[in-house]
């Protein structure tokens, strides 16, 4: 019976733990013009997305979503914590994507919104690492990437009023790690 348990467990967290690339497209120079405003043009981001395995309208989807908060719980290190959080992030944001383009809009809304919830905690990760005089240098590059690229996905899938919220997020985050983060 142990032995089932383990095997049982062991092919969940296999396949609940698939790890995939989705490459995003091409962008000219991977830059954004102007300020993060809902008429801001947004160039295509040069940014691989993981894959985003079970979606939250899985009936395992509580299994991964638990199994992401235990695996967090023993991430110590504020880099390595905050690289975590930017992959969940980014898993969240190409799920969001998944299922706003399978017709679940809210449900994919609601993805989008958990994606900047786990890329605010990221942010104050960094922050967090700055203040305890920890090189973050790839965490930052990683970051300044990702936020353009969160931008260019909520102002593609999500819609104005999405897109407005989602400006606000950015424009507090902005407003409360001033001049601790690389520019975005």
């Amino acid at each position: 019976m142990k032995k089932f348990v383990l095997v049982l467990v062991l092919g969940l967290s296999l396949v609940i733990g698939h790890w995939s690339l989705v490459w995003a497209q091409d962008g000219e120079d991977g830059e954004v013009e102007g300020t993060a405003t809902p008429a801001a043009e947004v160039k295509k981001i040069d940014y691989v997305l993981p894959y985003p395995g079970v979606l939250p309208d899985s009936p395992l989807w509580p299994i991964k979503d638990l199994r992401d908060k235990v695996i967090g719980l023993f991430v110590f290190d504020p880099v390595a914590k905050g690289q975590y959080n930017l992959h969940l992030a980014d898993k969240r944001l190409a799920a969001g994507m998944a299922l706003i383009d399978g017709g679940k809009r809210e449900l994919g809304l609601r993805t989008l919104v958990s994606a900047e919830q786990y890329l605010s905690k990221a942010l104050e990760k960094d922050v967090e690492a700055r203040l305890r005089k920890i090189d973050t240098a790839t965490l930052d590059a990683q970051l300044s990437k990702a936020v353009r690229k969160h931008m260019e996905i909520i102002s593609e899938k999500a819609g104005e009023e999405a897109l407005r919220d989602a400006t606000n997020i950015y424009n507090r985050i902005r407003k409360l790690f001033e001049g601790k983060l690389p520019s975005f």
